[in-house]
């Protein structure tokens, strides 16, 4: 029966993330861009949005994953990067707050906005990332 409990508990949080995810591309990439549900498998536990700009934007796509802890945007260049926050995002204003932040920063990826930067690491490989800048807070995707 346990298990029974569980799958239940993991599917209605999977849908409020879900929801929440939704709601916010909604209302912060608005018609700058595309985006999507992903379902991987059915009992993951994580809510995957994918996300692909629109024209007159340059050709850019993202994905972003949610978790009660932790959200990750990634954004597909070559090499791919991506942007980590660990925390426990089952608080929903806080969740809420979070996750709006990290759309505006795929939102602004996907109007051609940020830029890469290649630098050379003590071993001399060159490492690519991913900068930026968004209401004045500056992100860099590694």
């Amino acid at each position: 029966c346990f298990g029974d409990t569980e799958s239940v508990r993991v599917d209605h949080e999977r849908e409020d993330f879900e929801r929440l995810l939704l709601r916010l591309s909604t209302d912060e990439i608005g018609d700058d861009g595309e985006f999507v549900l992903e379902r991987v498998e059915p009992r993951a536990r994580e809510a995957r949005i994918s996300y692909r700009s629109r024209p007159p934007h340059p050709v850019r796509a993202a994905g972003m994953m949610l978790d009660a802890g932790w959200l990750e945007a990634f954004f597909f260049v070559n090499p791919n990067l991506s942007i980590l926050v660990l925390d426990d995002f089952a608080d929903g204003d806080y969740a809420t707050e979070q996750v709006r932040h990290l759309v505006q920063v795929v939102h602004a990826y996907l109007r051609g906005e940020g830029v890469i930067e290649s630098r050379r690491t003590i071993f001399g490989r060159r490492r690519s990332r991913l900068v930026l800048q968004v209401n004045g807070r500056r992100w860099v995707a590694r």
